[in-house]
């Protein structure tokens, strides 16, 4: 770890002292985010156990992954929706890392993933990464690498425009436009191989189907998906 990181990781620890993201108890060892009470009341997902789960009957028939997982139903104003808005509007980038760990342990678990070759976070355009200081996707992958030692490869799926506000545009609106907002470089060295596309939160589905569109140009590319929760239709 360099420098910059463990100092990072060394204020977090400070700001937030083995503090439950859901209602600010003290956690005590407890190495989750949230403490036993809140952890017994959030909605984890059976996506890891499932093979036609709620992600993949919601993003099918257009994407047809080998797999895709979320560990969390996300519900408005609930406790996942704090670790969410904590990740990327609250400088804690510990939570995206603390939360791709409990992914990276369910998905050497699951019968329905096989080890992936490399792990791509969902890129943000460079404006919006030096306003945050960092991409959340990033986070999460680098909990699950912590935990599968699978290699992340950020700079092959690139965010090259920003996207305007989705909330008012419909499924295919959205789709065009974030597609166009994509861009590969040096796709050859994943041709053969497995990825995990990883991201926060399904919500339309989007964004996760642009990026597997434009990745399974690739020949002969294996694509699964994983995501820190899926949103309630």
């Amino acid at each position: 770890m360099d420098f910059i990181s463990k100092l990072g990781k060394d204020l977090v620890s400070l700001v937030y002292p083995k503090q439950c993201i859901g209602c600010n108890s003290q956690k005590g060892e407890n190495t989750n985010i949230y403490c036993i009470t809140c952890n017994s009341k959030i909605g984890y997902t059976d996506h890891f156990e499932i093979k036609n789960n709620e992600l993949i009957k919601r993003i099918s028939p257009r994407i047809n992954p080998q797999h895709g997982a979320a560990l969390f139903e996300y519900i408005k104003e609930g406790l996942v929706q704090k670790a969410i808005h904590g990740l990327k509007y609250s400088g804690r980038f510990d939570l995206g890392n603390n939360l791709g760990k409990t992914f990276g342990r369910s998905y050497i678990l699951s019968p329905h993933f096989s080890k992936a070759d490399y792990i791509i976070p969902i890129p943000i355009h460079n404006s919006k990464r030096r306003k945050r200081g960092y991409n959340q996707s990033y986070e999460f992958a680098k909990g699950i690498f912590d935990v599968t030692d699978i290699p992340i490869l950020e700079k092959v799926l690139v965010k090259k425009s920003k996207t305007t506000t989705q909330t008012k545009k419909g499924r295919t609106d959205r789709f065009d436009q974030v597609l166009g907002s994509f861009s590969l470089q040096s796709p050859e060295v994943l041709k053969g191989m497995t990825i995990l596309i990883v991201d926060d939160v399904l919500t339309t589905g989007a964004t996760i189907e642009a990026a597997y569109t434009l990745l399974n140009e690739i020949e002969n590319i294996t694509i699964q998906l994983g995501l820190i929760a899926i949103a309630n239709n």
